[in-house]
């Protein structure tokens, strides 16, 4: 059987560390002598005062200062919660504000804890809505809900805690990368806001102590819970990221996380030194413990889905090459989650794919390295690649082309295809649908002078069938397989069905279009806090439409100074390299002697 090499390069880098500094001298000093509840008592009194930000628009103001990051060229939000690549550019329009410590365990508002970045992140809406309200914890056998970063299952009996002698029946697990992350903002909680109005019926990791009068005087950590976080800490040490983030939180909140400057305090409140005092010679500031860089495919072909996430097509049998595994470290992979392998340090680590049997076939692998880092083995992030069948001699593969913004004064036209954009978030409607709803994808495209330049796998193409005086709408895969049509008989709901509802359609002055189920029913939009397309009379995301463009490629020759095609390297913006040949018009990176520039291909 014919033998293809499927290979990738992707523009795919971390920004540095920024700076970080170590606390201001003596900013710790009265914790000398303390231990346990005193000096719970000691680290609230240094840090509880600080500068308040509003919660909402300041928020974010100040999310740009800690939760940001460079990723395949661009500025994305850091979020904790997804892999999801949500670029600062588009705004936030798919975030949520998560409370780490959820706010409805105090009851919502009414406090400072609801407004302090200190465990106030970006946030996926899937996964915001998907850990709810949920404890941390250890899932137990398989997760019921994960996108690789969150997941959510059944604890085990060891953790997730109880309510009145009801076991908890979901847990919310992050990712190991950031466990430690979790557990050190949980100890600042519950020292800074161990007074507030903490609800019994939220009390699976915490136990209150009242007053006479039933108001809450004290709270703290149930054993099970901080046994779990302290394990956390210990094997998630502070790494560079998170000390960055606690000096940004500093210059913006004029306070601090001490369980960041000085992880061991824990310890010495709820750990194995909770009776020692502390002495000004244990006070030894952290010092970064990173984590190996997760493992990069290299070679063509593959497009950037997610952060360490790539995608290809495969058809013949193929390998999927990755950089070579560092001396010290081990290089863990499995293909289709089946078992695990490893391949020493020092080698270059290729995976075979058998060819597909048909266009519907997938392959996945996944990968992570281990390595000693400061006498602790720590592992990477996992790196996830994912192949999509595509039969060279039949498919057509849309993900590639270029969609222009449908603008006003233009016409509905049954022979184009479309995409539905909202209007602020960037997030293309999928070709699947949930209970009541068409999902969106999982990342935001780029939309650079009213074009969008490649789309995720799994976004859905629209297109207008004459029904009466109105349309019905048919949803298709990427290339081109109709899955169905756009339905529904209620308000905020839309499904996709053999049989579509008719719609009226019409494109607005502003280039929204408003595709109308009827009054009762209301229009398609998108619900940004629960990421889903569904029809609603209430005022949600309007939609843009984009079609699939017609304009004729052109060749590399027509860039002026950069058309040597020996010598130029070009990638798309998603780090995808190209061919020097036929560029569909659009914004691209030529690099070429060691100098890269961005050209528009018209």
């Amino acid at each position: 059987m014919k033998k293809s090499a499927i290979n990738c390069l992707a523009i795919t880098m971390l920004l540095p560390a920024a700076a970080f500094a170590a606390a201001p001298e003596g900013y710790y000093a009265s914790l000398a002598g303390k231990k346990g509840d005193e000096l719970r008592r000691a680290i609230k009194s240094v840090v509880a005062n600080h500068t308040v930000i509003s919660y909402g628009d300041k928020t974010w103001g100040a999310f740009e200062k800690t939760d940001v990051r460079e990723y395949d060229g661009r500025q994305i939000w850091f979020d904790i919660y997804s892999n999801a690549i949500e670029p600062t550019a588009t705004g936030h329009a798919t975030l949520n504000i998560e409370h780490s410590v959820p706010k409805s365990w105090w009851g919502g508002t009414s406090n400072n804890a609801y407004k302090d970045i200190v465990h106030l992140n970006p946030s996926n809406a899937s996964a915001n809505n998907a850990k709810s309200n949920w404890p941390l914890g250890i899932i137990s056998g398989n997760p019921t809900w994960t996108n690789g970063i969150t997941s959510m299952g059944a604890p085990t009996q060891q953790t997730g805690g109880e309510i009145e002698g009801a076991k908890c029946e979901k847990v919310f697990e992050p990712a190991d990368e950031y466990k430690g992350d979790f557990a050190r903002t949980y100890f600042y909680i519950f020292t800074v806001y161990n007074d507030i109005s903490w609800l019994d019926t939220s009390a699976w990791m915490y136990e209150t102590e009242k007053d006479q009068a039933g108001n809450v005087i004290d709270v703290n950590l149930k054993p099970w819970a901080y046994e779990m976080l302290l394990e956390w800490s210990k094997n998630d040490p502070v790494d560079s990221r998170e000390l960055a983030r606690n000096e940004a939180i500093y210059e913006v909140q004029k306070n601090r996380n001490p369980f960041i400057d000085l992880p061991q305090l824990a310890d010495y409140i709820w750990g194995s030194r909770s009776s020692e005092e502390l002495t000004a010679a244990d006070m030894t500031e952290a010092v970064a413990v990173n984590r190996p860089a997760a493992p990069q495919p290299k070679g063509e072909g593959y497009s950037v889905t997610a952060v360490n996430g790539f995608g290809a097509r495969w058809w013949d049998e193929t390998e999927v090459v990755f950089d070579i595994v560092p001396e010290n470290a081990i290089f863990h992979y499995t293909l289709d989650n089946e078992t695990w392998q490893t391949v020493e340090g020092g080698e270059v680590p290729i995976i075979g794919i058998p060819a597909a049997t048909g266009v519907d076939d997938k392959a996945e692998v996944k990968s992570y390295i281990s390595a000693s880092v400061g006498g602790i083995l720590l592992n990477s992030a996992v790196t996830t690649v994912y192949l999509t069948a595509f039969d060279p001699d039949g498919d057509t593969d849309m993900t590639k082309d270029n969609w222009a913004k449908v603008k006003s004064g233009d016409e509905i036209s049954t022979e184009k295809s479309y995409l539905i954009v909202p209007i602020k978030a960037n997030r293309p409607m999928a070709a699947t649908a949930a209970a009541k709803y068409v999902e969106a994808v999982d990342n935001a495209v780029t939309i650079t002078d009213d074009v969008i330049s490649g789309i995720p796998d799994n976004t859905g193409i629209i297109g207008f069938e004459t029904s009466g005086s109105g349309y019905t709408i048919s949803v298709s895969d990427i290339r081109g397989q109709q899955a169905g049509y756009l339905s529904t008989t209620a308000a905020k709901s839309l499904g996709i069905a053999e049989t579509g509802s008719v719609v009226e359609v019409s494109i607005n002055s502003d280039d929204t279009v408003t595709i109308s189920f009827g009054d009762e029913i209301g229009t398609l939009q998108y619900n940004a806090s629960s990421p889903r397309f569904a029809a609603y009379t209430s005022n949600q995301q309007g939609i843009y439409l984009f079609a699939r463009s017609e304009t004729p490629s052109v060749g590399i020759e027509e860039v002026d100074g950069w058309c040597e095609e020996e010598t130029t390297m070009i990638y798309t913006l998603s780090g995808m390299r190209c061919e020097n040949r036929n560029l569909a018009p659009g914004i691209y990176i030529f690099v070429k002697g060691g100098k890269a520039t961005k050209q528009v291909i018209r």
